[in-house]
């Protein structure tokens, strides 16, 4: 074979690899996003319940801004249960996002915009349109951008792997079908009538890549019916890892890509703790996680 076909071949191996080689290739992802910046959260946290004064430089006060709590009020936390709920959406979605990603690179490039300037824009847009918002903190903006990148990295993983097609329709289906219920919760009709007709116009464009994910998920699913049986009766083995490493992302993803709503924009904006969501913020950072690493992904010819 020569250089090029090698290549391409090394290529695909390293594409089509199983999950578990995927998670346990490099453990400085796991280390840097579910340690480190828990524990950032954690400290910063604590920090404040210390010294309340050091809120001048980790909150967002909206009536008298300044530049650090810019970036730093997206790390902060001053309510317990404000900083535990964010922690578990937030530990519950990155385990899947880094499993599902095979391009390390890419993947490390679009987490560092993600933790280094959306904060920024986050606190920009939360002066702008929620000018009465008062003090502003929690990685919830960041929380949001997360589950917008595991819808897709579900579609590009499909994409790469299963060789489904370019999956853009369905991505925008998915973003508009969530406005719907976000226009349904808060009460804007008007809204929901026209993303009703944004998601069915981009299903019809989309229903041939909608049929390859259907057809190639029932294949796996009629493969997985037949090994099962015979994995449950293994030893405890290499193949048993991958399987329920498996079996656990596509019942995760089944479960959190429609609860998305739910996680994001609550029915009440403010808690009975007396936390406000900013389902601005919130919405932004969802629509982000998932379009601009779609639309670098399309620039590089990935979806092709």
């Amino acid at each position: 074979m020569n250089t090029v076909g090698q290549k391409i071949s090394a290529v695909k191996k390293d594409t089509y690899k199983p999950l578990l080689d995927n998670i346990m290739h490099d453990p400085v992802d796991f280390f840097v996003f579910l340690l480190f910046v828990p524990w950032l959260n954690i400290v910063i946290y604590l920090l404040l319940q210390s010294d309340p004064s050091l809120a001048t430089y980790f909150v967002l006060d909206s009536n008298d801004p300044s530049k650090l709590p810019m970036f730093l009020s997206n790390y902060s936390h001053v309510d317990l249960s404000h900083l535990l709920s964010n922690m578990r959406s937030y530990l519950l979605v990155t385990p899947l996002i880094i499993a599902l990603n095979f391009e390390r690179i890419k993947f490390r490039i679009h987490m560092l915009f993600f933790f280094l300037f959306l904060p920024v824009l986050f606190s920009i847009l939360t002066l702008k349109g929620v000018p009465s918002a008062g003090t502003v903190n929690g990685i919830s903006g960041i929380v949001a951008v997360m589950f917008g990148y595991l819808l897709y990295s579900t579609f590009a993983y499909m994409a790469r792997k299963w060789g489904t097609g370019n999956p853009i329709h369905l991505l925008f289906a998915v973003l508009c079908t969530n406005l719907v219920v976000i226009s349904l919760t808060y009460g804007h009709l008007w809204l929901v009538v026209l993303c009703s007709l944004i998601v069915f116009a981009n299903i019809i464009r989309g229903q041939e890549v909608l049929h390859q994910i259907v057809s190639r998920a029932e294949l796996i699913l009629r493969r997985w019916n037949q090994e099962n049986l015979d994995l449950i009766h293994r030893p405890w083995g290499r193949k048993k890892q991958e399987r329920i490493i498996e079996i656990a992302t596509a019942v995760s993803i089944i479960i959190f890509l429609p609860a998305t709503s739910a996680f994001l924009f609550p029915d009440n904006i403010i808690s009975p703790d007396g936390v406000r969501t900013n389902v601005l913020v919130h919405y932004v950072g969802y629509v982000s996680g998932s379009l601009l690493p779609f639309i670098t992904g399309l620039l590089e010819g990935d979806f092709n």
